[in-house]
């Protein structure tokens, strides 16, 4: 029979960040999937949803999951993500229609990737130190472009393989321009992070062909 894991789950996106109304099913049933396969789950979150408008504190209660009864939900505490909402919310009112100047989107998106990757290693780490007495995790499993470097990174350090997901993409479009993963260094993360596993949603973004290319 095959053997259960013990799997870590990195999320750069809440599972429900409007609680009760929408979120990323596709996310949340590969939680609940993992499960009914026998797996042990342990999911870390940002204790802020980074892509809200406003800043918006991300609780156990509004992930829609009863983290005692199904699996174990870990925050990263991520101070620095209502300053850099706020930063995101400046630099907005500098574009056009609401959009940010492609410089400042570039230096806010990269920033912001790397806080995420020092705060969810940082949590992993006190986690694995919680932890002694656990059985050691078997897999690390990032969800999207943001938690890609923070998976890999963590894997390497706990010495077991790691998935990247990825839930679409907008480079296919743009993947004969040159440069284009210094233009967009966070979208191609996902795909450049080294992964033993990269899985692509299927949601019509084309990311098999950026994936291959």
């Amino acid at each position: 029979p095959r053997r259960a894991m013990r799997i870590l789950h990195l999320s750069a996106l809440p599972v429900w960040p409007i609680a009760g109304k929408g979120g990323m099913p596709s996310l949340e049933q590969t939680l609940l999937g993992h499960l009914r396969g026998g797996h042990e789950v342990v999911l870390i979150l940002p204790a802020w949803n980074l892509f809200a408008d406003q800043p918006e504190s991300v609780e156990a209660g509004s992930t829609n999951i009863e983290a005692g009864s199904m699996f174990r939900v870990h925050f990263a505490g991520c101070r620095w993500a209502p300053a850099m909402i706020s930063m995101r919310n400046a630099a907005r009112r500098l574009g056009k229609k609401g959009e940010i100047p492609f410089v400042l989107r570039w230096m806010i998106n990269l920033l912001t990737c790397f806080l995420l990757t020092a705060s969810m290693i940082r949590a992993a780490m006190t986690l694995r130190r919680r932890d002694r007495r656990r059985r050691r995790f078997d897999l690390v499993y990032a969800h999207n472009q943001y938690a890609a470097p923070a998976g890999w990174i963590v894997s390497r350090i706990l010495g077991v393989p790691n998935v990247t997901r990825l839930y679409g993409t907008f480079l296919a479009d743009l993947m004969k321009r040159p440069l284009v993963a210094l233009r967009y260094p966070v979208a191609a993360a996902g795909y450049l992070v080294p992964s033993d596993l990269l899985i692509c949603c299927n949601d019509g973004t084309r990311g098999d062909k950026v994936a291959r290319k």
